[in-house]
């Protein structure tokens, strides 16, 4: 039996500072993992609770069924810490949530259809379910898996955000490329090519598509909209410019910002990005009652980039003759290039583009991602909004195209500040996604097969497929090790270890040189 001792110091000199918690990151981090001090309804969304809500409710694909989660417990350990090492067990707790399961009934219908309001709440049932055992952390920060002690090791990887990097070919010629990611979701990649043509690729799939209809397809519908996003508008006097040769010369070859209309009749008198090519055009202007215009204003005075307007040229190309360039057609477009074959309409398109980059269930950047863009793209978007927007988009193309100009910096991937440490917590949590996500398919299956008046949360509820995923992370994963046992200081240096394995991380075949290397961030922050 383990025996406390008091620890004497027989020191000559007394220490001058007192020894920080080493161990303290670790700690902290499972312990807001866990909440397991704090009342369920005072519980911050973070954490396993955060993971829960972002699960539930799940609803029956014809919604007369919803199971919605209310809270959780941690039960008391079977066996101390010492008694599972002896016996070879785990030191776990009970995990079991509250949840409860709503009935509806179809009341009416509008137009042969039913509308969010036509189902009504019937019955109601609420139950304690298990959804399995949960290891727990030791005062010393190990794990005890199967009487064996583990640590689960912090890993180091690309932080979310967005990245900008700048290659040059064989041949001389510089590449700009940008790339988005995300915590949970698709990866978007955006090159800039020697063309100066901008095209993004998501997932990684060959298929490029100009990034004009990306954006164009998730709002930005007219060509007005997108040039006015890159270029700087300028309001001219075209009275005055009659007046003035030297004024009127320098209208030529400006292009409008925005279609004139005649007032009057309505007639279409230029389009937009349309260039004045004669001082005829301005006087026909003037004529029709028209006395200002706005100008797209080029974007640097010593530079001549216009990839926006090469872009847009390559997007029409796309499309084919005879197609007009507005949302609907940029979103087909696009889904066909993704999927292989033609959406059934324009709704499943639409739905399925906004869900990859709009859903919180399947795209989110993380707190850390948000922040992260934010301050890259100087940005001011609200820190609870983990999804790309629109402005997003308009402002990563736009530092994109500033790299090209020579206004912005590449980034180096290997610096820490791109970086940063998962804790077991983080760790746990995507374990414990991942776990749920299986479990949510299985209680819809089982929404669909199961008897109205005898269903519980208990008989939807498959504990074991929870428990497998936890169990194959604590006893297979490369993240979770034995823990070196050779002298306390080992122990300690074991517990405090970095490793860019893992999931979500490198493999030992990527793991090229650029990343073994010792950057010169390291130094003072990381022993190697």
């Amino acid at each position: 039996m383990k025996v406390n001792r008091p620890v004497k110091n027989y020191s000559e000199v007394q220490p001058v500072i007192d020894i920080p918690d080493l161990l303290k990151i670790q700690r902290e981090s499972f312990n807001r993992f866990l909440q397991d001090d704090v009342p369920p309804d005072e519980r911050l969304p973070q954490g396993l609770h955060k993971i829960f809500q972002d699960t539930f409710p799940i609803e029956s694909s014809n919604r007369e069924f919803s199971l919605e989660y209310v809270s959780y417990e941690l039960g008391i350990p079977k066996y101390t810490v010492q008694e599972a090492m002896d016996k070879g067990l785990s030191y776990s707790v009970p995990l079991t949530a509250l949840l409860r399961l709503v009935f509806r009934n179809l009341m009416d219908t509008e137009n042969g259809k039913p509308s969010p309001d036509s189902w009504k709440v019937s019955r109601i049932i609420d139950q304690s379910v298990f959804l399995g055992e949960l290891p727990l952390m030791t005062k010393a920060g190990s794990f005890v898996i199967n009487g064996a002690e583990r640590v689960i090791v912090n890993q180091l990887h690309r932080s979310p955000g967005v990245f900008f990097e700048e290659t040059t070919m064989q041949r001389g010629n510089r590449i700009y490329k940008s790339r988005v990611i995300p915590l949970r979701g698709s990866w978007l990649d955006l090159k800039l090519d020697h063309n100066d043509i901008i095209y993004v690729n998501i997932d990684r799939r060959p298929k490029r598509i100009p990034v004009t209809m990306l954006i164009r397809a998730l709002g930005l519908g007219s060509d007005r909209e997108i040039l006015s996003s890159f270029y700087p508008k300028v309001t001219k006097d075209l009275e005055a410019a009659l007046k003035s040769r030297s004024k009127a010369i320098e209208l030529i070859l400006k292009s409008f910002a925005e279609d004139i209309i005649d007032p009057e009749t309505g007639e279409l008198l230029a389009h937009c990005d349309e260039p004045v090519e004669s001082i005829d055009k301005i006087e026909k202007l003037v004529e029709h009652g028209i006395k200002k215009a706005d100008f797209l204003a080029p974007r640097m005075e010593t530079n001549d980039y216009d990839g926006i307007r090469k872009t847009l040229a390559k997007e029409a190309t796309s499309l084919g003759a005879g197609i007009e360039k507005n949302e609907d057609s940029a979103t087909m477009w696009i889904y066909e290039a993704l999927r292989g074959t033609d959406a059934p309409n324009l709704d499943h398109a639409r739905s399925y583009l906004r869900s990859m980059f709009f859903d919180s269930k399947r795209y989110s950047l993380s707190e850390v991602g948000r922040y992260k863009l934010n301050e890259r793209l100087n940005i001011s978007t609200s820190m609870e909004k983990l999804t790309l927007t629109v402005p997003d988009m308009v402002a990563i193309v736009e530092n994109l195209i500033k790299l090209r100009e020579g206004r912005n910096t590449s980034d180096d991937i290997d610096h820490l500040g791109n970086r940063r440490v998962r804790t077991v917590g983080e760790l746990l949590g995507q374990e414990f996604s991942k776990g749920l996500s299986r479990m949510a398919r299985t209680i819809r299956d089982r929404m669909g097969h199961q008897d109205r008046e005898k269903l519980t949360p208990h008989d939807l509820v498959n504990s074991r497929t929870l428990s497998s995923v936890i169990n194959t992370f604590f006893g297979s994963s490369q993240l979770s090790q034995f823990m070196e046992q050779t002298n306390p200081l080992a122990e300690l240096t074991h517990k405090r270890r970095t490793s860019a394995l893992g999931q979500g991380g490198l493999t030992r075949e990527r793991a090229g040189f650029d990343v073994r290397d010792v950057h010169h961030t390291h130094y003072g922050r990381m022993c190697p």
